[in-house]
């Protein structure tokens, strides 16, 4: 008797370790990381600076594998790794980082429309609220602009290449 209760007291222990184990795991760590990576620029989407303060602004960099510089899809949200903010469009058509929000908040939504060939991994990052295009900024030498379509009829600037980063 007194080994059936040690038994089913071990299997508890056992089975609330590994319940505890699976629960704690953070979803971030098995985020697939991704480049977003301007076919006219040839730099990365980035945060300025490195900074994960809401409303900082997202600017064009050269690659590298700093954590400010990957992002990874949440739902229809682009979440950056360092700060956990999601890619925003603020109301003057520039790109931002700013808390995710729980709710519904199509400032913070975004979809691809393929640009290239089919496997190309050519994209325009459009905005769901403003239906406006991620791209490189002119006014600005690393910043980052939301297009109309008819500004950028081509895609030059708002072309992104997006490949997956360790």
């Amino acid at each position: 008797m007194l080994g059936k209760i040690i038994r089913t007291a071990l299997a508890g222990l056992i089975m609330a370790t590994t319940l505890s184990a699976i629960t704690t795991t953070p979803a971030q760590a098995t985020a697939a990381y991704r480049h977003f990576k301007s076919t006219w620029a040839n730099r990365c989407l980035s945060v300025q600076g490195g900074s994960t303060s809401n409303g900082a602004f997202v600017v064009e960099w050269g690659c590298n594998t700093t954590p400010e510089q990957k992002w990874y899809w949440s739902g229809q949200n682009i979440v950056n790794a360092k700060s956990g903010k999601c890619l925003t469009s603020d109301s003057l058509s520039r790109a931002v980082i700013w808390d995710c929000h729980d709710w519904e908040a199509p400032e913070q939504d975004w979809w691809l429309s393929s640009r290239g060939p089919q496997g190309s991994g050519e994209w325009a990052v459009v905005n769901y609220k403003t239906g406006r295009l991620l791209g490189v900024s002119l006014s600005g030498p690393t910043r980052v602009a939301l297009y109309k379509t008819e500004v950028d009829p081509e895609g030059s600037l708002t072309t992104w290449d997006i490949y997956a980063v360790a």
